[in-house]
């Protein structure tokens, strides 16, 4: 029961978006990271603004062994919101366990990822910056979008490339679609 309520807990902070520091910062410091974190202006990510509904995930891994995953909004709701240089992206599998008879061993068996922070528009990539997520991993992490808009469908396609996380490289591609 009480890691429930710690993962609930956790679950709300993230989500409200609350960020603590891990250490002391000095000023100087604070205030370059406030200038690399200020969203662009409206004009220049305005094409992209809005909120979008998840359609559908496809992860294609090339190394060090081939796979393929898809995840399909049949299986996972999530929603992605973009508005004037800012970005948050929630999704949660439809069907998870019941975590009062067992609570999840691995963070895949959650079935929920959050992640928020500022973007940027260069060319037709979209550049996020990391600054609140579920796994402490992705703080700090830039990730760099390839993106599609056509009509109302958001396509984005990651290149992952090895980490000290993961060997794995290969291509993540999301598909959106606007709400109406």
């Amino acid at each position: 029961m009480l890691r429930i309520l710690l993962l609930i807990g956790s679950i709300i902070i993230f989500n409200s978006c609350a960020v603590q520091s891990e250490s002391p910062v000095s000023a100087e410091k604070t205030q370059l990271a406030q200038v690399e974190s200020t969203p662009m202006p409206i004009e220049e990510s305005q094409s992209l603004d809005g909120a979008y509904e998840f359609v559908s995930e496809t992860l294609i891994i090339t190394t060090p062994e081939q796979s393929t995953e898809r995840r399909i909004s049949d299986e996972w709701a999530g929603l992605w919101l973009l508005h004037n240089g800012h970005f948050s992206q929630t999704m949660m599998k439809k069907r998870r366990l019941n975590w009062i008879s067992s609570f999840p061993s691995e963070p895949d068996e959650l079935g929920f990822y959050s992640i928020a922070g500022t973007y940027k528009v260069i060319g037709n990539t979209l550049e996020l910056k990391v600054s609140v997520s579920f796994y402490p991993q992705n703080t700090g992490r830039p990730m760099r979008l390839e993106y599609q808009s056509n009509e109302d469908i958001l396509t984005l396609t990651e290149t992952l490339y090895s980490t000290k996380e993961s060997l794995s490289k290969g291509q993540r591609i999301t598909v959106l679609q606007r709400t109406k």
